[in-house]
């Protein structure tokens, strides 16, 4: 044998694929209860978990578990980088006899291919399971998240509370959006799996925050470079030293740093009242055409801020001071989505603002939730198509809820 064959898995599986391969071509077992280790199966020793990372690292692994402990054995060796592995159950009636099997498995394309073939099935298995999963739960009754992810989001709904404090001689008024208003919605809180914040402003207000921001706050760059000595930057207003803003032409955003190294992206998204003479096809022309060139730009920022630009500008005929109609800016990254409901957001869904509880804190949000989230996700009711459970920020800072 050119490889080393290494089961792993003891129990009535690992038997019969012992069996069926022949005990003189199985170099040992492997299991993860430490009461096997030290002692034999089949007339093979059997060694732990430990041991086959250690020594056995070139070998090849042949799960002998039932579907459900497989799919925990799989993972654990993708998470300790033991990535020459096959699942017998998977392999068995693709050949008449043990011999077969193995001389199939000695070449190594081979054995990617039957690795291949795991995985399609697992993928479709789980599409399965997610499909019902959806059909037979209340998008309504999920649980809150916990964990790490569940921290952070508390520590951005309290950091988010104190920034908006602290803004308070501005005058404004961001109230929720987003994935935050959807899940106040539904839940009254978080999406389990959300890890960000979001809020809109009426257009004045958001160019208020701005120029408050860039003239009072750091900027990214200046806040890197604040600690390098003999460096010179803006002085900050006290309380916020520990702030600093980022334009992301599609949207403006605040972050918040902690002692920790931690930091918080608190967004902010412009809203604009529209003409009456403005018709709703006349605006998604022309975010249409903003799309295509904020596309076309690539990687160069310089390009999408002459794009971004360019829109404001032509659309500063269609923005007046106040109207019936509001709708995204063209500058609001809703308009870079392809979901658009087709007409303008009436005045009386948004005003009166009202105050809400989320999270312990309170927040501005609009007078009618309900059809304000309509106009930001097409399935309000249902699960998403992709994405459930996947923090869409949180992983960047190597922070996953506990076994997601």
């Amino acid at each position: 044998m050119e490889g080393q064959i290494i089961l792993f898995g003891c129990g009535e599986i690992g038997t019969k694929a012992c069996e069926f391969l022949g005990s003189q071509n199985i170099q040992c077992f492997c299991d993860n209860n430490p009461d096997f280790a030290g002692q034999t199966k089949c007339g093979k020793p059997v060694i732990s978990f430990d041991k086959l990372k250690k020594d056995y690292r070139d070998a090849i692994v042949i799960i002998s578990a039932d579907r459900g402990n497989a799919d925990q054995i799989t993972r654990q060796c993708e998470e300790d980088g033991i990535e020459d592995f096959l699942v017998y159950e998977t392999m068995r009636d693709s050949f008449e006899n043990g011999e077969r099997l193995l001389a199939s498995i000695q070449e190594p394309s081979n054995r990617i291919y039957a690795k291949m073939k795991f995985y399609r099935d697992k993928v479709r298995e789980l599409r399965l399971e997610i499909d019902y999963f959806k059909r037979h739960s209340d998008i309504r009754s999920m649980k809150p998240a916990t964990g790490k992810l569940r921290e952070r989001q508390l520590r951005t709904v309290r950091a988010s509370a104190q920034l908006i404090e602290r803004l308070g001689s501005l005058k404004i008024r961001p109230y929720l959006t987003g994935g935050n208003l959807l899940g106040y919605l539904r839940s009254g809180g978080f999406i389990p799996w959300d890890d960000d914040i979001d809020f809109d402003l009426i257009r004045e207000e958001y160019e208020r925050l701005k120029e408050y921001c860039i003239s009072h706050m750091y900027s990214k760059e200046e806040y890197n470079r604040k600690e390098e000595s003999g460096r010179k930057v803006k002085k900050v207003n006290r309380g916020l030293e520990g702030y600093y803003w980022l334009d992301h032409l599609n949207h403006f955003q605040v972050n918040v740093t902690f002692p920790d190294g931690d930091s918080i992206g608190v967004d902010f998204f412009p809203i604009d009242y529209y003409s009456q003479n403005c018709s709703f096809e006349q605006l998604m022309e022309l975010v249409g055409r903003m799309r295509r060139e904020w596309r076309m730009a690539g990687m160069s920022r310089e390009k999408k801020e002459a794009c971004v630009e360019r829109a404001k500008q032509e659309n500063e005929k269609n923005v007046v001071k106040e109207s019936s109609n509001l709708y995204f800016g063209v500058d609001n990254l809703a308009n870079f989505r392809s979901y658009h409901k087709g007409g303008w957001i009436p005045r009386e869904c948004v005003f009166p603002l009202k105050q809400v509880s989320y999270e312990g804190e309170l927040f501005w949000v609009p007078a009618d939730i309900e059809e304000y989230v309509t106009y930001l996700h097409k399935n309000v009711w249902e699960f998403p198509n992709d994405n459930i459970a996947i923090p869409k920020h949180f992983q960047r800072h190597g922070i996953v809820e506990e076994k997601l």
